[in-house]
């Protein structure tokens, strides 16, 4: 999949009928903000975020490749690296989406996710990678295709989303495997997968973005504005992939052995 050229930016009434910030806490903006200037950061904000984590999981994909000799699992590393990185080229690109340079200058503030999600033993990485940040993409790029349907960044989420969801039913597969082999239990994946997700979640925060707009918030506020607007929706599709990718691994420690690998990374 190559990277489109597409520039065209969400209108403004779908970015501020999307905007998880203005149903939260939109009654009570500091003096002199502008909704449309709410909305046009935040899209900004999780624009930039869809590019660091893409980025995050082709590191992830070295650092998996680096810590086994298995052929088949460097394979499929391999071939989700190729994509990983248009992925990342295409997403870089689409900053200028807004015409401004807000996207990439959250990306400076931000930084990189690579040191805090790159850790730990080839299982504990997978897991991460396959359930924790796979989920979170085909969340984000789910929500972002419904809410900002028509726009550009809307029809490259859903080229990407179809090549995601691969991903995950590979890594998905190939965690089966290994539970199924008798060398990973089940609980260690189920605990990886829970303390992976608050620190995604974490990582998601959007406190660069209340610090941008000047916006104070309560705990309570924090936690209504992840169940709403565009990011009510990431956090419903987030859910489903997640549960769908850990019952594949549930499910092959019920069964035991038998599970071909070869097939699986296919």
């Amino acid at each position: 999949m190559e990277p489109k050229k597409d520039r065209e930016a969400p209108s403004p009434q779908s970015l501020i009928a999307a905007s998880a910030l203005l149903a939260t806490v939109g009654h009570r903006l500091p003096a002199g903000l502008d909704p449309e200037e709410v909305a046009t950061s935040e899209f900004a904000f999780y624009s930039a975020q869809t590019f660091l984590f893409e980025r995050a999981g082709e590191a992830l994909l070295d650092a998996m490749s680096a810590q086994t000799h298995d052929r088949t699992l460097l394979d499929a590393f391999h071939i989700q690296k190729v994509e990983e990185s248009t992925h990342v080229r295409a997403y870089e690109s689409a900053l200028s989406i807004l015409g401004t340079d807000e996207a990439m200058a959250f990306v400076r503030r931000i930084g990189g996710h690579e040191a805090t999600l790159i850790r730990g033993s080839l299982v504990e990485q997978m897991v991460i990678a396959f359930v924790v940040l796979e989920s979170i993409a085909m969340g984000i790029f789910d929500a972002r295709r419904r809410v900002y349907a028509g726009s550009a960044l809307a029809r490259l989420d859903a080229r990407v989303l179809v090549e995601e969801a691969g991903h995950q039913r590979v890594g998905a597969g190939l965690l089966a495997v290994m539970v199924s082999e008798g060398g990973t239990p089940v609980r260690d994946v189920l605990a990886i997968a829970a303390e992976g997700t608050n620190t995604v979640q974490g990582l998601l925060a959007p406190r660069h973005l209340f610090a941008h707009l000047g916006i104070e918030t309560t705990v309570a506020e924090r936690n209504a504005i992840e169940s709403a607007g565009f990011l009510g929706v990431q956090r419903d599709v987030t859910r489903r992939a997640m549960s769908n990718a850990l019952r594949t691994v549930h499910r092959a420690s019920k069964e035991g052995t038998g599970h071909d690998r070869h097939r699986v990374a296919s």
